[in-house]
């Protein structure tokens, strides 16, 4: 256990009511190797809680909801699944917008009629 938390901290949860152990063990087995892991509708509070109890849900993500709705997880997730293609849209935008910029002003003759195009 040492060795798996490096020094952080371990967060425990107390089940008043959960199912016997072989059935969560066998829970657990069947999903090993499960590859589509997802902060808001399949994280590792999911799959605790549906190897204990039986049903994948998260308290972190129920508390997020409780403030953004289900509209707000739906954008969340989203952002987070597209966010690599915005940031690299975004500086794919930038540094073309910085090279015109650099390119025009290296390119200044000193007949600027004070017109500068912005795309």
């Amino acid at each position: 256990m040492k060795d798996f938390v490096k020094g952080r901290k371990i967060y425990t949860r107390t089940y008043n009511k959960c199912d016997p152990s072989l059935v969560v063990v066998e829970r657990a087995k069947r999903r090993l190797g499960e590859t589509k892991y997802n902060p808001f509708y399949n994280n590792c509070e999911h799959f605790a809680r549906y190897c204990k109890v039986g049903i994948p849900i998260s308290d972190q993500v129920e508390n997020y909801k409780s403030l953004v709705g289900n509209s707000g997880i739906d954008a969340s997730d989203a952002l987070l699944n597209n966010g690599k293609s915005i940031v690299d849209t975004t500086q794919n935008l930038m540094k073309t917008t910085l090279d015109k910029i650099s390119n025009f002003w290296k390119n200044d003759n000193d007949d600027d009629d004070g017109f500068f195009e912005y795309y």
